[in-house]
């Protein structure tokens, strides 16, 4: 043995002698500064750097001094070490290794295990642990020397990872990549990085630029910051600064870094144009990075510009656009410039570009031309030019089109070579064609440049151009100027004015006017353009200075202007030749107009006139309207005739006859008039006659002597009483009067010319010339006339009612003031009245209601209007019919449909209710048996039944429906005749308190008469939700204090909550119900609320009424029925009313809930009718519910609530239904994911307020592989960030992961915090799928699902190469709770492909350890970190429980664990596979934090229910009730009186559903669980006291008053629960128990009602083992 260590002492100087001469400067100067190192200190460091040597993961390659290679070097990261290895000889240890080498083959054949290389050789290891002096020095160390392994990537995009990894087949990387290294050092002496400001750095080669890093920190293999890292870029370093901790070491100890770090760079692009082809030296590697050998033409700077369009016109009218592109270069020369330019818009108005052909040519410069393309700049001249054809994306830059250009084609400006800093611009015009200018704009013309380096596109730049075009134009009026024919003229004047920013001159620029369209074309025949009246002037005004000559029409053949004049057609075009920019012309006309014009009627007269300025026409596009004015002119209005009908008289009046007048009679024989001789000297009007009073030609302007003046009664309803007098005034009215009353006062002011009499004593019409009458002087009658006479009612004995009237006409010829004879059609005033008859018939229409509930489709889409018309009388005669009109006139529109009709009703109701209150709905009165329903069609156009009471008929367009009776109908004393209608709303209400008025007209006819009689106009409210509604007021999630917050918020407000009646937190939905909205209900109502179920009511409250009823306001007072009623809960809140702008005035409303049906009610007293609008009657009331479904608590579903209410009477008639929905959605778990932290990803957990009655709740989080619960990390906090503690947290294997059971406390918001694992390599992605819920219910309430994470390590350094596999012993059901006692072997095995399982390897690896020993935390051991055994990387180790904690059960199952470790800068591919085979790999340190999980057992409960006949009960037959049982150590004296329960199982039984709790919490089976393994127990039920019932047979019983005998079927002795953790479940039977009726032997009530619980099954499921569970 010393013969060897000197040997190898010897070897080693020699060694050193040789490096001295061959090594660099660095290790000279660590041998230099090592001559002090003594014999032993060198032995001792040979020794301690084999004994490194031997733990590296990867393994050295070759051997020391010719020794037989180690076994483990046949296994990856074989394990060296055994129990007595560090005393072994070298001999002992050759002889040990030759025949572990044996073995170790062997086993290789049946194994799929591959030798991991190792990064370099035994005797590079020996020198680089040589240390230098340790002198500090500011200066960090140079990584360089220790640089092993080097490799590149690059990217092209910023951000992404489409890394390309650089290799000896990588071409043409970009010049503008961004580039990654990845170096990998060894061996730096960390007595000399502390030296050194403990800091190692790394300069970069000159071709890399600004360099940085992706992060900051500098982690080892655990994930742990060790320090930090940086990138100078100014000095062009990375610098890697170490912690002391890190660095920290024993005295005379050598210690070594091992590590590797990521920059990220860019290439020099100067240097990389220079010479494509790049090599760096890092280290001692050569990195090749070949570039792209086109970086300038692609990257350099080409900048390009463009002006925008010039206009440009030459002397011989030709119109251009000139344009400049300008191209310039920045600091580097750029290659073969070319430009292309091409119109992309509105390239059809371009004929060309100038001088340029298809064929290249050189470009001129500015001297050589002012027109063809030319150059300016220094390198004016050098550029050529061509036209190409057409740009796509194969070919950017077209060839030159030779003789084949299409026109105008695109322009390509070869540039050539430019220098750096310089720049050239390009000259050139484009012709356009002809149409394009001298019109309106044609549109923007878009040009589009673009710029080339050889191939690689740069700069691309587009300009418009678009002319300004534009003519304003002003039109005025002037007065209207008579004429002697009784006509006259008006004189125009319009002004049009070119922009003075026009582009060009505008041709032929058309003025339109037109009196087509905009007057009435009854007045068109009478006008006309006056054709010698048009003048054209210079300027704005008709200055006759500036008068100019009107041009020719551009229309061949056509005069200027061009008039077109018909009775249907009134217009011209004028054209103006040339309209310069900012030039202004005039032109004036006149409009004659015919004195007939005025013979139309009594009307005012208006004569509209629109001119337009247009676009020349004679090109193809124009014609475009640039602006337009009109005007009106009024001309006075010739009254013809004017009617007055007075009050009828109340009285019988005398009327004389004028002394001396002539009174003339109608000769029917002669059927002229005649001067009668015989009449009275007066005449009797009857009392109840109606006075007329007619003007005729007030102005006296126009000649009537041959005019027909005629008066005719409406219908044989009145007729004329007496004479009419006729007074001619000869000078007329000389102002116009406002209206006829004024008319007829003026002219009686005036002095009469000549008064006549006619008798039409019982005639119905007369007509007469005042020629007849003797009123004209000769044939001429110029004057004013006023006619004076009477009509009384007639013929009225068989109507109730009947309008009548008459009319007066005045037709014939008439001559103007000039003369003109114009011939009258007729024009006619009139009057109308209303006479009451003898008949008894009375007519009144009312509306009902409005029925809110709309169909789908057809004639209801939109509600229904329920009309109601309420007949009196003793009679209505076959042939009367009754006319409905939906008004059209005021308020909103609505329409008669097909099937509008409800029925004919003939009945009584009872005294002192009207139909519209006794009635709530047509579906009442239907069922009202009293009222008789007539026969007739029901739908419009149906064929009538046999023996039909009535007809009803309607228009298409619905505007009315008529009703015909067809057979009359005698009503008796009390009854009425009902018709009741429904009308469709021509438009839907939009929105829950959305209102309009309808109103609705009712006429009748009757039998014997001829016209419709208006009887009454009535209104309806139609509301959109009806007069009684219910609405979703707002949705808010409460956490108790004053933490609120809006969900969704229709109608209300948080402030408008009553807070205080608030306790609990939880999500709330507040609801209003709305009475009496339309002002329609008066008296009392009674309101049922059906509350859904999942909801619960908090309180009612009396929100909200009208401020017109603040003085006597509703009320809901206590129902009396429900007073004592135990099964309605009375809700009584008395608070202030939102918005009482009266003063602080409470209010009370009482309601009841009825928890079984879910029905919530209360009345409503002293509601008012009224209101001009709606909501002016109405009360509010807000109900408050809290959300109580489990579905939505629990399982995040999203559930739609209908609420709905209905309102009645107080004869319990229903008056409306309406239903108000939420839909209600509940996230009381939310999940979010952090981001990546050292290898770690971070979870957080938000669990909102729930308050499920329980005090605690179980969450569950599932994690599936890759990742893994850090237990440790686990962090519960309140709302106020305050830490939870005792939370029990249980954690579960899953088929592909993990499960982690929460348990925390209920009715509080929570934030959980958690890391977890990424056991999984660096810089891959990772799949990560994670969910959580509440147990027992749905598993998708918060998920992260198929999300993808990975982690990058900027930097790693380590000073150890041992793994260490660290084991947490933990309780399952309690993580927090760790374990000491479990006794673990960790053993090195093998996979064998022949029994494909794992095998252990001979002389492996092969520890024991125990959690909490000596030396280790409580409940951990570490493997590989005590007694000087040392595990190996990329090995698999078996871990294995062979003893369990006390009172737990032990768990065999073995787990394979990895640490992983990059060999070579990649992970060994075996690792892959050996995790497809069970064995779980860490890649996140050089220790693997494993934790082990150890539970109790546990003990199941069947319990079972049996009726007196020890018959089984289950299902709907269980008796309802709480069953509690304890858990007790086993006594032998049997007494647990005073024994305290060690866990509590209440069983629950409702409604046939059977649930669990366990010590409060629910629990999915009846058992016990956490009971110590080996111990004794006993199981009991309890009583009513909660007192243990020791004795099978007690008799106990139930709160309900039911008795049943306790029967223990098994476990009345002790029970232990086995080391499996299982035991045979505990059996308690409850059988009722039966009292007899002494001497009868009848049971009692109670043992009937149990009695009938008969053939049930088991009330839980079988018996509950525990199978032993396996740990992976």
């Amino acid at each position: 043995m010393r013969f060897i260590r000197k040997r190898k002492n010897w070897l080693l100087l020699a060694l050193a002698v040789f490096l001295v001469i061959k090594l660099p400067q660095p290790y000279l100067k660590i041998l230099a500064e090592n001559e002090g190192i003594s014999q032993e200190e060198e032995t001792s460091q040979s020794e301690e750097n084999r004994q490194n040597e031997d733990g590296d993961p990867i393994g050295g390659e070759g051997t020391e001094d010719g020794e037989t290679p180690d076994s483990d070097a046949a296994v990856p990261g074989g394990d060296k070490s055994g129990e007595n290895a560090s005393d072994a000889t070298a001999s002992d240890k050759a002889e040990a290794d030759a025949t572990a080498g044996d073995a170790t083959a062997t086993e290789e054949e049946n194994s799929d295990v591959a030798e991991l290389a190792g990064d370099s050789s035994g005797e590079q290891n020996e020198i680089a642990v040589v240390s230098q002096a340790e002198e500090t020095t500011a200066e960090p160390l140079d990584v360089t020397p220790y640089i092993t392994n080097v490799q590149a990537w690059y990217r092209t995009e910023k951000s992404g990872d489409n890394w390309v990894k650089v290799g000896a087949d990588t071409t043409g990387i970009p010049a503008d990549a961004e580039l990654k290294f990845t170096i990998s050092y060894k061996n730096a002496n960390a007595g000399d990085v502390e030296a050194h400001s403990r800091t190692l750095q790394y300069r970069l080669p000159d071709l890399l630029i600004e360099p940085h890093m992706e992060l900051s920190v500098i982690q080892d293999a655990n994930g742990k910051e060790i320090g930090t890292i940086t990138a100078d870029t100014s000095a062009k370093t990375i610098q890697m600064s170490f912690t002391d901790e890190f660095l920290k070491r024993e005295e005379a100890e050598v210690k070594t870094i091992d590590g590797s770090f990521s920059f990220y760079a860019g290439a020099d692009r100067d240097k990389g144009s220079e010479n494509p082809n790049q090599n760096l030296i890092i280290g001692n590697m050569n990195i090749s990075l070949p570039f792209e050998t086109e970086s300038d033409a692609r990257l350099g700077t080409l900048n390009l510009t463009k002006t925008a369009g010039k206009f440009i016109t030459d002397e011989a009218g030709v119109s251009y656009l000139e344009y400049t592109l300008t191209v310039s270069t920045g600091d580097t020369a750029m290659p073969e410039i070319k430009v292309t330019d091409h119109f992309t818009a509105n390239a059809e108005y371009i004929e060309k570009y100038v001088g340029v052909t298809g064929t290249e040519s050189g470009a001129g410069t500015n001297q050589d031309s002012s027109v063809a393309p030319y150059e300016v700049g220094s390198q004016a001249g050098k550029g050529k030019l061509y036209l190409g054809n057409t740009i796509t994306e194969a070919a950017p830059i077209p060839e030159q089109a030779g003789a084949s250009v299409t026109s105008p084609g695109v322009l390509v400006w070869n540039v050539g070579n430019m220098n750096a800093q310089e720049s050239r611009s390009l000259v050139y015009r484009v012709q356009l064609k002809p149409e394009y200018t001298g019109a309106q704009s044609r549109g923007a013309i878009t040009n589009a440049a673009a710029s080339f380096a050889r191939s690689y596109p740069h700069q691309t730049v587009s300009t418009n151009f678009e002319p300004h075009t534009y003519v304003g134009i002003q039109k005025t009026g002037g007065e209207y100027t008579p004429n002697e024919s009784g006509g006259g003229t008006i004189t125009y004047q319009v002004t049009v004015s070119a922009d003075e920013t026009n582009t060009y001159p505008l041709k032929n620029v058309k003025i339109n006017d037109a009196l087509k369209d905009i007057t009435d074309i009854r007045y068109l025949p009478y006008l006309h353009y006056a054709v010698e009246s048009f003048q054209l002037y210079q300027g704005s005004q008709a200055d006759e200075s500036k008068r100019q000559n009107i041009g020719q029409n551009p229309h061949k053949d056509q005069s200027n202007p061009i008039i077109y004049d018909s009775h249907t057609e009134k217009r011209f075009d004028f054209y103006i030749d040339t309209l310069n920019p900012g030039e202004t012309m005039t032109l004036t006309y006149q409009v004659e107009v015919s004195g007939d014009i005025f013979a139309l009627g009594n009307e005012t007269i208006r004569i509209k006139n629109r001119a337009a300025a247009y676009s020349d026409d004679t090109v193809t596009g124009g014609n475009q309207s640039f602006s337009f004015a009109n005007v009106e002119k009024t001309l006075d209005k010739k009254v013809w005739d004017r009617k007055l009908q007075s009050e009828k008289t109340a009285e019988d009046k005398n009327v004389p006859l004028s002394e001396g007048a002539a009174v003339y009679r109608y000769q029917n024989a002669s059927g002229s008039w005649v001067e009668a001789t015989d009449a009275a000297a007066s005449f009797t009007v009857p009392a109840g006659s109606f006075p007329y009073q007619v003007v005729v030609n007030e102005a006296a302007d126009w000649d009537v002597a041959s005019a027909v003046l005629t008066d005719t009664l409406k219908n044989e309803y009145l007729a004329y009483t007496g004479y009419l007098r006729v007074d001619y005034y000869e000078s007329g009215l000389r102002e116009q009067p406002a209206n006829d009353t004024q008319s007829v006062e003026l002219l009686k002011k005036t002095t009469v010319t000549k008064t006549v009499w006619a008798d039409i004593d019982k005639m119905s019409t007369f007509s007469f010339s005042p020629k007849e009458l003797g009123m004209a002087d000769g044939d001429v009658c110029k004057g004013a006339f006023l006619l004076t006479y009477y009509a009384k009612p007639n013929q009225v004995s068989n109507v109730s009612q009947v309008t009548t009237g008459n009319a007066f006409t005045v037709k014939g010829k008439v001559v103007g003031p000039g003369g003109i004879s114009v011939t009258l059609a007729g024009v006619q005033v009139s009057t109308s009245t209303v006479i009451q008859g003898e008949k008894n018939l009375n007519l009144v229409k009312s509306g009902w209601y409005f029925d809110h509930n709309r169909e789908s489709s057809g004639d209801w889409e939109h509600g229904r209007l329920y009309w109601v018309i309420d007949v009196t009388g003793t009679e209505i005669s076959a042939g009367t019919q009754i006319k409905d009109v939906p008004s059209t006139d005021v308020g909103s529109l609505h329409q008669v449909r097909g099937t509008s009709m409800v029925g004919l009703y003939i009945g009584t109701i009872p005294d002192g209710k009207s139909f519209t209150d006794y009635y709530g709905s047509v579906r009442e009165l239907e069922a009202d048996k009293g009222m008789k329903k007539l026969s007739g069609n029901d739908k419009n156009g149906e064929a009538l039944p046999a023996d039909a009471d009535y007809a009803w008929s309607a228009p298409a367009d619905g505007t009315s429906a008529t009703i015909e009776i067809k057979k009359t109908l005698t009503l008796q004393e009390g009854e009425h005749l009902y018709m009741v209608l429904q009308t469709r709303p021509t438009y839907n209400l939009n929105g829950t308190r959305a209102w309009r008025n309808y109103y609705n007209e009712l006429w009748f006819r009757e039998s014997s008469t001829s016209e419709f009689m208006k009887a009454n106009e009535t209104v309806l409210r139609g509301a959109s939700a009806g007069t009684n509604f219910k609405e979703m007021a707002g949705v808010y999630e409460y956490s108790g204090g004053s933490d609120w917050k809006v969900i969704s918020n229709e109608k209300g407000n948080i402030s408008q909550l009553l807070q205080d009646e608030i306790t609990e937190p939880g999500t709330y939905v507040e609801w209003r119900i709305k009475i009496n909205y339309a002002g329609d209900l008066e008296g009392a109502v009674h309101v049922e609320d059906q509350i859904p179920e999942g909801l619960t009511p908090v309180y009612v409250r009396y929100f909200w009424i009208a401020k017109e009823l603040f003085d006597n306001p509703p009320v809901v007072p206590e129902i009396g029925e429900y007073k004592d009623d135990q099964n309605w809960e009375k809700l009584e809140t008395t608070a202030l009313i939102d918005g009482n702008d009266r003063g602080n005035v409470k209010r009370t409303c009482i309601s009841y809930f009825n928890s079984e049906t879910g029905q919530l009610q209360f009345r409503v007293e002293n509601l008012r009718k009224g209101g001009e609008s709606a909501d002016q009657r109405s009360l509010e009331i807000q109900v408050l519910t809290r959300v109580s479904d489990p579905e939505i608590l629990l399982n995040g579903k999203e559930k739609e609530f209908v609420n709905a209410i209905t309102v009645k009477n107080d004869s319990d008639k229903v008056i409306s239904n309406s239903s108000a929905t939420v839909t209600v959605t509940k996230k009381t778990i939310s999940k979010k994911m952090g981001s990546v932290n050292n290898s770690k990803l971070p979870f957080t957990l938000q669990v909102n307020s729930l308050v499920k009655g329980e005090d605690t709740l179980t969450l569950v989080d599932e994690m599936k592989d890759p990742l893994q619960f850090d237990t440790e990390s686990l962090k519960v906090t309140d709302k106020d960030g305050n830490q939870i503690s005792n939370i029990l947290s249980r954690i579960e294997d899953t088929e592909d992961g993990q499960k982690l059971i929460l348990t925390i406390p209920d009715g509080q918001a929570l934030t959980i915090t958690y890391d977890a694992i990424l056991n999984s390599p660096p810089d891959q992605d990772i799949s990560v799928n994670n969910a959580a819920y509440w147990w027992g219910q749905s598993s998708d309430i918060a998920q992260i699902k198929d999300a993808t994470v990975r982690y990058t390590v900027s930097s790693t350094a380590e000073t150890t190469t041992c793994p260490v596999l660290q084991v947490k012993k933990v309780d399952k059901d309690n993580t927090a709770a760790a374990l000491n006692g479990a006794k673990f072997r960790l053993e090195q095995v093998a996979w064998n492909t022949e029994e494909k399982c794992w095998k252990k390897v001979e002389n492996g690896t092969n520890i024991v350890g125990t959690t909490g020993s000596t030396g280790n935390p409580a409940g951990i051991f570490s493997f590989g970190n005590t007694d000087g055994t040392r595990l190996q990387y990329n090995t698999v180790y078996r871990l294995t429980e062979e003893e369990a904690p006390e009172g737990y059960v032990l768990d065999k199952t073995p787990q394979y664990y990895v640490v992983a470790k990059k060999v070579d800068d990649n992970y060994p591919p075996e690792l892959e596979r050996w995790r497809e085979w069970g064995a779980k790999l860490s890649y996140s340190g050089t220790t693997y934090y494993v934790t082990a999980y150890n539970e109790k057992g546990r003990l199941g409960l069947e319990k079972t229910f049996q009726n007196v006949n020890g018959e089984t009960v289950t299902g709907s037959g269980l008796p309802d009730g709480s069953y509690q049982f304890g858990l007790y150590p086993y006594q032998e004296s049997g007494s647990y009186d005073s024994t305290a329960a060690l866990q509590l199982l209440e069983v629950i039984c409702q409604n046939g559903n059977v649930t669990y709790k366990l010590n409060g919490s629910s629990t999915e089976k009846p058992e016990f669980t956490q009971v110590p393994v080996g111990a004794q127990y006993r199981v009991l039920e309890l009583d009513s006291n909660g007192k243990p019932i020791t004795s099978t047979g007690t008799v106990v019983t139930m709160t309900n008053g039911l008795k049943y005998r306790v029967e223990y079927k098994s476990g009345a002795d002790a029970v232990t629960i086995s080391e499996d953790g299982t035991a045979e479940p505990v059996k308690i039977t409850n059988r009722q128990y039966a009292d007899m009726e002494p001497g009868t032997g009848i049971f009692t009530e109670s043992n009937l009602i149990y009695g009938s619980l008969l053939g049930g099954i088991v009330i839980v499921g079988i018996l509950f083992w525990i199978s032993r569970r396996r740990r992976r």
